[in-house]
């Protein structure tokens, strides 16, 4: 692959892909091969090895979904194009991957975590695929720990949500967003 051999003389990598489970976990393999040269910006929130490519995670991947534009659900030619492409503009989960060259003064990252995919919403509970420093799991976020993020989970597209989380188990017990 050309981009292997030219990426030790960038000095970052942008890279974008619709979400499949396929290419979201090719990405994550080019992330991981990447990191003796760059650090990581996005979407991940440190820089060891990707915790979804970890034994017993295959059933995970790292995606997130965007928001089409209105227009897409009231233009002709957006109907056509999706009809086209054979795409529900509606769920546009899509994968990426942002990477900086590492430097002497790269700052280190703080303890942050990373929602994945969507939240499974339930009566007065969402589970939510997490991922930090430690790898993937599925937690728990129970309605009266934060309300307003709760009803936030359930229309979450277009967000990359990033936060810090304490945790009692697979509980979320407190949970505080972080800047993007």
């Amino acid at each position: 692959m050309p981009f292997r051999s030219h990426s030790c003389r960038s000095r970052a990598v942008v890279w974008v892909e619709a979400g499949s489970r396929a290419t979201s976990r090719k990405l994550c393999q080019l992330r991981d091969e990447l990191l003796a040269h760059f650090d990581v910006v996005a979407p991940c929130t440190h820089s060891v090895k990707c915790g979804v490519l970890a034994a017993g995670q295959s059933a995970n991947w790292c995606h997130h979904f965007a928001r089409a534009p209105a227009e897409a659900f009231t233009s002709a030619h957006w109907r056509t194009f999706a009809d086209t492409l054979g795409i529900d503009l509606r769920s546009l989960p899509y994968s990426f991957i942002a990477l900086e060259r590492r430097s002497e003064n790269s700052p280190k990252t703080a303890a942050n975590a990373r929602f994945l995919g969507r939240p499974r919403m339930m009566k007065g509970r969402a589970m939510l695929d997490v991922c930090d420093e430690s790898g993937v799991r599925e937690m728990s976020l129970l309605q009266r720990t934060d309300r307003a993020l709760f009803r936030r989970l359930d229309d979450a597209a277009g967000e990359l949500l990033l936060f810090s989380i304490t945790a009692d188990g697979r509980r979320i017990t407190a949970i505080e967003p972080r800047a993007q």
